[in-house]
């Protein structure tokens, strides 16, 4: 997921978030984040969502890990 244009995220995006990365997870596949701004990955780790979706500073990285 791309979280570069992103500005703010409040809990239903969270709850999104969480909800298609458990779908994924069932079908043996993996949701990855990158880009995130400062403000959205300070929210992302006080609510530990980085703990369950990986948060990664590039798209190369977060392909990568996906592909691995």
């Amino acid at each position: 997921v791309d979280l570069s244009q992103v500005t703010f995220i409040a809990s239903l995006g969270i709850r999104m978030l969480l909800g298609a990365a458990r779908g994924l997870s069932v079908k043996g596949a993996r949701l990855v984040m990158f880009g995130a701004t400062p403000p959205v990955m300070e929210i992302i780790e006080t609510t530990a969502l980085s703990d369950i979706i990986p948060v990664f500073g590039s798209e190369e990285d977060a392909v990568a890990a996906v592909s691995a």
